[in-house]
């Protein structure tokens, strides 16, 4: 049943009560409303998109910075990327490698996320008073989980592909010269 039938019965139905009391139904209507609009006030509705996208803008924020210290991470790592390269590994089999690592940090930060989340949902609904309405535990589905991880490995992949770009373009003679001056046996 679509919402315009439910309406035009609503209001046959409406007419009906009216004609058979209208000492008492005169004006009045039924309407229907979804059951966002009933429990999730348009206020609050503003307040959670604009809480969401401060989030998207937290998010970027961090992944902005974990490719800077990635990058740097990189630099420091350039001695072993240039002997890489030296022995014969193209520029694209290197970025390949720092982007699966970046890949393997990001899915180890979704595992810990779900450990962290398992441990404090309980925590959560404990400090929340119990004034507050229809609260209840927030339970995942696989669809939250998979839509939540794949935007995180998406996201991994992007900014882990940015700092392997960013940290393989060096000149590999210079690199093996530097790293020549600083090596000692051992």
């Amino acid at each position: 049943v679509t919402a315009a039938e439910i309406g035009a019965f609503l209001q046959t139905v409406a007419k009906r009560l009216e004609n058979e009391f209208p000492d008492t139904n005169t004006g009045w209507t039924i309407q229907m409303k979804s059951m966002n609009d009933r429990f999730i006030d348009p206020a609050v509705r503003r307040t959670l998109w604009c809480l969401l996208g401060a989030l998207g803008v937290l998010l970027t924020v961090i992944c902005a910075t974990v490719t800077g210290l990635h990058t740097v991470r990189l630099a420091s790592r350039r001695q072993e990327l240039s002997i890489r390269a030296a022995l014969g590994a193209s520029r694209w089999r290197v970025i390949r490698q720092i982007v699966i690592e970046s890949l393997i940090l990001v899915s180890l930060g979704i595992c810990l996320s779900l450990v962290v989340y398992k441990c404090s949902n309980g925590i959560a609904m404990q400090i929340v008073p119990p004034w507050a309405p229809m609260l209840k535990p927030v339970e995942l589905d696989w669809r939250i989980i998979a839509v939540t991880g794949d935007a995180t490995l998406m996201l991994g992949l992007g900014f882990g592909l940015i700092a392997a770009l960013a940290g393989t373009r060096f000149s590999l003679a210079d690199s093996l010269k530097q790293g020549g001056a600083t090596a000692t046996a051992g």
